[in-house]
């Protein structure tokens, strides 16, 4: 018994497909074939497929997967659109990161670097120590009170910013700028929406995926026999044919079972490194019996699960011959605009749906279909109450690490702050000595005072690469794991919701932790040491600089290439399984989410402290440039793209840098009243009127000022099905082993023909 089942590896209709006598992919074979897992690793290239010259033209596919092994090569000055066939959400990605580039280069000339030379030609901040010490005395004098003890030396952050204006405040000085550049923002947010939504629409014309053909239908009953019959049945007599359906089913038992099969084949690796490769013995075979008892298992729920009505979750994803069909199913019931505004406001965006049609006696929900891949087939089953109860968890929790991580930063911040005070005590002591101490002596005790500065700026600019490593390193894998909790039903929503979250995050850890201890706990807005505004600029310049840094060395793929060449050393001994040794092969998978969140986080920060440090908007400028081309090929030469994501995350990520015009107008109005202690009522109406645009339901007036038109596909869902990269069928759990034997044959008999 132990000698058979050593030698047939465990027959799993989970984990091997049996396709025919020569093509047989055992995911959990050791050691595992290295040749089939740089063919994986090919497959999954970010590469489009090579173009078809007949319906009948196919190339060979890999094995585990259905996806093309040869593909065509593309550069880094391919067109954005050209990315669609990784999804919609790439090309739109790019979109977005070349409109935040048209954003910052306005900013840039309309506000930031006029502002800049504006505020270089202020005189408050002082030449020299002795006139800082001159002017201390003089407010000593003045007004009795430490609060005002606070020089402005004439540094370059200093010159440059609104500091060296601060006895010029009351004027209004600068503006004017800020008013011209945020009309203009206004106006061209409308424009990049209308940007965004043609670009979605021509990925959309451009590239045939099964989504145009198929539609999400939820709240099914449950209770009813033939669910696919009764589907047909109902769409026939509205004269629509459908070609496929794909049904959701609860996986829960199979998703346990397959944990304890994970478990068990790492008692099998943990053995077979401890003994060799060859090795054999008692505990071996049990293992090996242990596997098989768990894998005859989990066939034998796959196989009783599509005829278990209580595993039914109500949902299914069903395909019409023509996009026609599928468009009229959806446009059936056009909702009112009050439905359409509610909609707006509890989803974030409107989406197309129909809730008019009935199965049975309940009323059903239909809606478009994401991609085949954007689904999480794990999630997607679970019922809305209980994603409603973990998406409160998660919240909860992502709160605990906001209060964390800026607790840690304030602490770190508030050491630095108290070096710097103790710094303004000494300083404080000589004027009580002042009359005994001669000129040459008070010039020597400040030259001290001032060296303790200088280590006080040191350290403030070591204390900000911390902040932003640990922002770059950490934080984006708490928020993942955070995420996660979630149950999202998409890949979509759960970039989504991670980019939101990360960004919230990666904001405050940058703006209110200088906020808090510089501003609030200190008041050390401009002088000595460490203060408010060296740290921002320092930030905002590690902001710009320091992920661009990071893409280009990505320590992420030397991690990985290091990992994959010592497996490769030794290759015939590895005690990898075959699925283990196609992921090592495969290359760094890319977090569109990540981006995203870096992405706004940057947007934010410039647009908030620009009326502070106007030059931050030209060094945000630069930082973005790098960052779209960097990203762009780590993208096509240095990561695999294994989730096609929907248009969904551009559009909320778009909605939320449209919070720059509101950032932008609190930072004119919270600077100038703290620097300045002055109510600026122009700033205040700028706030009020950015508070307004925020609340605006955006996209519905974007959408009833310039429509756009999108065409529909016109081959037959029949002619074209075998050309997708997949389809519901081959990403289902359930039926994702029939579905790939099926497309295997169906490619090989028209190519023999």
């Amino acid at each position: 018994m132990a000698a058979l089942i050593n030698n047939s590896l465990i027959n799993d209709q989970t984990y091997l497909h049996n396709l025919s006598n020569n093509r047989a992919f055992d995911v959990d074979m050791i050691p595992p074939d290295w040749e089939k897992a740089k063919k994986h690793a090919q497959s999954r290239e970010t590469k489009p497929e090579r173009a078809k010259v007949s319906d009948n033209d196919y190339e060979d596919v890999c094995d585990c997967c259905g996806y093309e092994i040869n593909r065509t090569p593309i550069n880094i000055f391919v067109a954005n659109i050209k990315l669609g066939f990784l999804g919609s959400g790439f090309p739109l990605y790019f979109s977005y990161l070349s409109i935040c580039v048209l954003m910052l280069l306005f900013l840039s000339l309309i506000q930031g670097l006029p502002t800049a030379a504006f505020y270089n030609l202020g005189s408050f901040c002082f030449k020299s120590q002795f006139e800082v010490y001159e002017w201390m005395k003089h407010q000593h004098a003045e007004f009795q009170s430490e609060k005002r003890f606070q020089p402005c030396p004439n540094i370059l952050v200093n010159q440059l910013s609104l500091a060296n204006t601060i006895n010029e405040i009351k004027e209004g000085g600068s503006l004017q700028f800020s008013a011209v550049a945020i009309l203009f923002q206004l106006i061209a947010c409308f424009q990049f929406r209308k940007s965004l939504r043609q670009t979605e629409v021509d990925v959309d014309q451009k590239f045939t995926t099964p989504t145009d053909y198929s539609v999400w239908i939820k709240r099914i009953p449950k209770n009813l026999k033939n669910i696919e019959q009764i589907i047909k049945d109902h769409f026939a007599q509205q004269n629509k044919t459908v070609e496929k359906i794909n049904l959701i089913y609860n996986i829960d038992e199979i998703k346990e079972l397959k944990l304890k099969y994970k478990n068990l084949i790492k008692k099998k690796q943990e053995f077979l490194r401890k003994n060799g490769i060859n090795s054999k013995g008692q505990e071996l075979n049990q293992i090996l019996i242990e596997m098989n008892d768990v894998n005859s298992e989990i066939q034998e729920k796959q196989a009783l699960i599509p005829i278990q009505p209580e595993k039914f979750t109500g949902q299914a994803f069903v395909s019409f011959s023509t996009e026609q069909e599928k468009d009229e199913v959806l446009d059936e019931h056009e909702p009112g605009f009050f439905t359409k505004i509610l909609n707006y406001l509890y989803n974030g965006r409107l989406e197309r749906y129909n809730d008019s049609q009935t199965i049975g006696k309940e009323k059903i929900l239909i809606i478009e279909a994401p991609e085949p891949n954007d689904i999480d087939w794990e999630f997607a089953h679970y019922p809305h109450r209980d994603r409603q109860i973990s998406k409160i968890y998660s919240t909860f929790l992502w709160i605990l690490l906001m209060l964390f991580s800026l607790g840690l930063i304030l602490g770190l911040k508030y050491i630095q702050s108290q070096q710097v005070q103790k710094a303004y005590g000494r300083l404080h002591e000589i004027h009580i000595l002042d009359e005994a101490k001669s000129k040459a002596k008070i010039e020597k005790s400040l030259e001290e005072i001032q060296n303790n500065f200088s280590w006080d700026q040191i350290f403030s600019f070591l204390l900000s690469v911390c902040i932003a490593l640990f922002n770059q390193f950490v934080l984006p894998y708490l928020v993942l794991l955070i995420v996660q909790i979630e149950k999202q039903s998409t890949k979509t929503k759960m970039n989504t919701s991670f980019a939101i979250k990360l960004a919230i995050l990666l904001f405050f850890n940058t703006a209110l932790a200088s906020f808090f201890t510089d501003i609030l706990f200190f008041q050390n807005y401009y002088g000595y040491g460490g203060n408010m505004v060296y740290s921002i600029t320092i930030n905002l310049i590690l902001n710009a600089t320091l992920p661009n840094i990071l893409w280009i060395i990505d320590p992420w793929s030397i991690a990985k290439n290091k990992k994959r060449q010592k497996e490769l050393q030794n290759k015939e001994n590895s005690v990898l399984t075959q699925g283990e040794a196609n992921e090592l092969m495969e290359l760094p998978s890319y977090s569109i989410g990540w981006r995203y969140a870096d992405t706004t986080k940057t947007m934010w920060l410039t647009f908030f402290f620009s009326p502070l440090v106007p030059v931050c908007t030209f060094i945000s400028l630069l930082g973005m440039i790098f960052y779209y081309f960097i990203d762009k090929y780590n993208l096509i030469y240095r990561r695999t793209v294994k989730e096609s994501i929907g248009f969904g995350l551009s559009f909320e990520m778009l909605e939320l840098i449209e919070y720059n015009v509101f950032l932008h107008c609190m930072g004119n109005f919270i600077f100038r009243w703290i620097l300045g202690q002055y109510i600026d009522y122009f700033s205040l109406g700028l706030f009020g009127l950015s508070v307004i645009f925020i609340l605006l339901p955006l996209e519905l007036i974007n959408e009833w000022f310039f429509e756009i038109v999108s065409l529909q596909e016109i081959k037959p869902y029949k002619q074209i099905k075998d050309q997708f990269d997949t389809d519901y069928e081959r990403e289902n759990p359930i039926t994702k082993h029939k579905a790939l034997e099926f497309f295997y044959q169906t490619r090989l008999s028209k190519t023999e023909v």
